[in-house]
Order: C-alpha cells, then structure tokens, then sequence
C-alpha cells in the first residue's frame, strides 16, 4: 500500500475520532443512492484495488435509496473496503450485496482470528493481524461502531482465519425506499 494513501487514512480516523465528540452537531440525513456511495469509495480506491489485482462486485439495486447520513457513512463504508484491501488475498473479489435492509461486504483474505474478534471494537486493540503488518492503529472498527451506533445501524462482523471476513451494516427498515 502506498505511505501517501496509509498516512491519509490515519488522518482521517484522528479527524472524525475528534468530530465524534460532537457527533450530532454534524449530521444531515438525506436520501441517497447507496450503490453510487459504493461506487464513488471504489474509484477513490481505486489504486489499491490495481495494486491488489482485487476485483469489486457490486450486488445493489441501481435504484436504491438510503436514508442516513452520509458522510458519516462513507467514513464507515471507507473504513471497512481499506481494511478489506490491506488483508484481503490479492486477485479475489470484494463483494458488496444488500440482502433486505442489511448491506454485506466479503472479502476472502487472511481473516480475524478467533482469539481476536470479541476486541475487534476495542479503541487502540490491534490484533494479531495488525501487530505483523505493523499498518494498523486498531481505531477504525473502533470508530466505525462508535458512529454507527450513533446513527442506528447494527453493525457487527464474522471472520474465519485463512478464509476471509463479511461485514454486516443492517441499516433501520425504515431508512431503506
């Protein structure tokens, strides 16, 4: 991964981990298309994706809308595709599909250790993965709980190791048209 690209990220988490201290004085819900908001994290990506040989599969209505905020919910959706492209097996797919109100992003990379998953949302935990690609500061699941919390969205995540992982946004039926 480029240094330019890891530095930006970990600017961006010192930024909103500063912003979620006054959460709600930023919001704006709105109405949006979710697959453009995939799309557009694709493309701002996109370098990562060549250098991984990694191939997005985008599995959403071209039509469907979601009510949330959502620059907060770039800011989660960014955390979690970097994450994917970091441990992700190069030349596999990242899949994005909606299944009813709940979005689901699989990757087939090196997985979270069993050990590991109870502290993945742990401010500053790291895990085994973290500690040998010495690339993670273990504050962007952190931050990514912390803000969907704030907008209502369940979000939780299965792993197995050597398999990869899917993350599971399930956002308010009622925040789906």
């Amino acid at each position: 991964m480029t240094q330019t690209i890891q530095i930006q990220d970990q600017l961006e988490l010192l930024l909103n981990y500063e912003r979620l201290a006054d959460f709600h004085h930023d919001l704006q819900f709105r109405s949006f298309s979710l697959r453009a908001l995939i799309v557009e994290i694709i493309k701002n990506n996109s370098i990562l994706f060549i250098q991984k040989q990694l191939q997005p599969e985008i599995l959403l209505p071209v039509n469907q809308q979601l009510l949330t905020d959502r620059k907060w919910l770039a800011f989660c959706l960014q955390q979690i595709v970097f994450n994917s492209l970091k441990y992700a097996t190069a030349k596999t797919k990242l899949t994005f599909k909606l299944v009813d109100s709940e979005l689901l992003i699989q990757d087939r990379g090196i997985g979270i250790s069993s050990d590991d998953l109870p502290r993945v949302f742990e401010a500053g935990f790291t895990g085994k993965n973290g500690r040998q690609q010495q690339a993670a500061t273990g504050m962007g699941l952190y931050l990514v709980k912390q803000v969907c919390n704030q907008l209502e969205i369940d979000f939780r995540l299965n792993s197995v190791e050597q398999q990869g992982t899917t993350v599971h946004f399930v956002f308010p039926k009622t925040a789906l048209k």
